[in-house]
Order: structure tokens, then C-alpha cells, then sequence
């Protein structure tokens, strides 16, 4: 991190990515009619639950809930938040609508990969009627390379944007000689236990034993 400023905007990110998550999964619950938050300001022992800090300045999870309390609501939801190359990226968009919609409404998808390269990925009808409607689901694309990726939506109405979220995906290697580090097996009773080369390397004096019950 660097600092402790810098420490405690990473905390302060983590807590507003929580709180998303969670307002997320009750606005797109039809038997659920409400929540609530606690607590509004920073104090006392709980210095790092509010939407405010301690002199009433607004944190990143104020802002988070503000996105979340608008009369129109998009989500975005990873199948896998944490994929290999090569898999598919897969989420579901959920629009949630506390007021009515002209027909004219869109949602409109896109993708940013490692690099900082944005992709459309089109645009949808939005729904006009009230409540909560699941629009299934897509493919945002293939994870090409390691890296973190963002899917963007976007609820348009005419040239003014009403409602926009946001979901990351990281696309992780697969961890260098696994599969050797795997063979290395304690054969138990009289059957000798047996290291590859590879695998041996790994270890200090290159002796590695995993030991495999059975």
C-alpha cells in the first residue's frame, strides 16, 4: 500500500464493494421489500462501518449506496469472478425499477480487457415496467491473456444516462509447475515413495514428498 492513506483507501474500497454486493443481492430478491444500513457515520468502536467518517465526509461506500438508492438500478453478476485464459466470461444483468421507463430506454454493454482496450459488446431494450427483471444471461468474451477485466452497463434514456454499474473479473495464469508439484506422492505400506526431477527441483535439497492417504 505504500502508506497508511493509501492503506486505508483500499479498506475504505473493500467496504464499499461489500455493501454493493450485498444491497445488489437484496434489490434483486422479490421477497425482500427493504434493508438497512448502520451506520451512517464512523464512530465510537465501529470507526469503519459508516458512510461517513468520523468529520462527516463522505466515504466510497456513501457513494456506493447512493448508485444503489437511485429510481433505477442495473446489475451486473460473474457466474466466476476469478477465471483462467482461455474460459469465457460469463454474468447475468438484472434491472431493477422503483419508476417506470420510456420504451425508448436502453442498456448498453461494454468490456475494457488488461491492456485498457474497450469493446462494445451492443445494446439491449431496457424494461419500461416497474419491478425487478432478470435479463439473462451473456458472454462478455474469452480471456485472451492474464489480467483484470471490466464489464461496463449503461441504462440510457435519449442522451442522458440514468443508471450504470460495473463488474471486475480477473483472468489468473495457472500456477508454473503444478502438475509436477502434484506428482510427488509417499506411497504408504512397502510401495517406495517416487519424486519426478521437475518436482524435486522445487524443494531445498530436492526432496519434496506429498504424502497421498491409501
Amino acid at each position: 500500500f505504500g502508506d497508511m492513506h493509501h492503506l486505508a483507501l483500499a479498506a475504505q474500497a473493500q467496504h464499499a464493494a461489500g455493501n454493493a454486493n450485498q444491497i445488489e443481492a437484496v434489490l434483486a430478491n422479490p421477497r425482500i421489500s427493504g434493508y438497512c444500513i448502520t451506520q451512517l457515520n464512523d464512530v465510537s468502536w465501529e470507526f469503519h462501518a459508516g458512510l461517513l467518517d468520523l468529520w462527516r465526509h463522505p466515504k466510497l461506500a456513501y457513494f456506493a449506496s447512493q448508485r444503489l438508492n437511485q429510481p433505477q438500478v442495473v446489475i451486473l453478476h460473474a457466474a466466476r469472478t476469478v477465471v483462467t485464459p482461455g474460459e469465457r466470461l460469463r454474468l447475468t444483468l438484472t434491472q431493477v425499477n422503483r419508476a417506470p421507463l420510456p420504451a425508448n430506454a436502453e442498456i448498453e454493454l461494454t468490456l475494457l480487457d488488461p491492456v485498457g482496450v474497450s469493446s462494445a459488446l451492443g445494446r439491449r431494450p431496457a424494461a419500461g415496467r416497474e419491478g425487478i427483471h432478470e435479463l439473462g444471461e451473456f458472454v462478455a468474451a474469452t480471456a485472451s491473456q492474464p489480467g483484470r477485466y471490466e464489464v461496463r452497463a449503461r441504462l440510457w434514456v435519449g442522451e442522458g444516462i440514468l443508471a450504470e454499474t460495473q463488474q471486475a473479473l480477473l483472468a489468473l495464469a495457472p500456477a508454473p509447475n503444478l502438475a509436477e508439484l502434484a506428482a510427488a506422492q509417499t506411497w504408504l505400506g512397502e510401495r517406495p515413495a517416487w519424486l519426478t526431477p521437475q518436482a524435486a527441483n522445487q524443494a531445498p535439497g530436492g526432496v519434496l514428498v506429498v504424502a497421498r492417504p491409501g
